[in-house]
């Protein structure tokens, strides 16, 4: 149980590391992150395209977000401890720089909150737009109805015109003999 809770505690912790970039989450652990010397955090595929040709083995890229020339470090517990701390989830603790790392959190923080906001205005969009599509199937599937029905009314029609032609015709054969 107390296992459960310290993973529980964890996951919330780490649950604001992310990709500027592509927002692919940390703990997910679907690909490395890496803290970018401009304190931007990119993973292994938004960053590829960034590290020069001429100089792969260099651990420096050209940020995707701000394009500064920068250095990086993966995320993980064998990172520099200057670096690591920035990731502290209880800096206070640990007699921590506690407004630079707070500060550094809060920003990451706010901008997945921010991607989350625009997600979730992007749904409420899509929402709107399908409510309308289905208010438009149904006009549409009324108006067939009352297509069809105008169909089989003007088909009874041209049935009943036949007849009375066919009458007609056989009335006049009738009289002509």
């Amino acid at each position: 149980m107390a296992s459960n809770q310290v993973a529980k505690k964890t996951e919330q912790q780490i649950h604001w590391i992310h990709c500027n970039v592509c927002f692919i989450m940390y703990m997910r652990k679907e690909r490395s992150l890496y803290l970018l010397a401009c304190h931007h955090i990119v993973c292994e595929n938004c960053k590829q395209d960034y590290v020069p040709k001429s100089s792969p083995k260099l651990q420096i890229c050209t940020c995707p977000l701000c394009f500064k020339l920068s250095k990086f470090s993966e995320i993980n517990n064998s990172m520099p401890k200057i670096l690591k701390d920035l990731f502290h989830p209880e800096p206070w603790k640990d007699g921590l720089n506690n407004f630079q790392i707070m500060m550094f959190q809060s920003k990451h923080r706010q901008r997945y909150l921010d991607y989350l906001d625009a997600k979730f205005a992007k749904i409420q969009e899509h929402r709107k737009h399908i409510t309308q599509l289905k208010r438009q199937a149904e006009a549409t599937g009324r108006l067939a109805e009352e297509i069809k029905d105008e169909r089989r009314h003007l088909e009874n029609r041209v049935r009943l015109i036949q007849e009375q032609r066919r009458m007609s015709d056989d009335n006049n054969k009738n009289c002509s003999y």
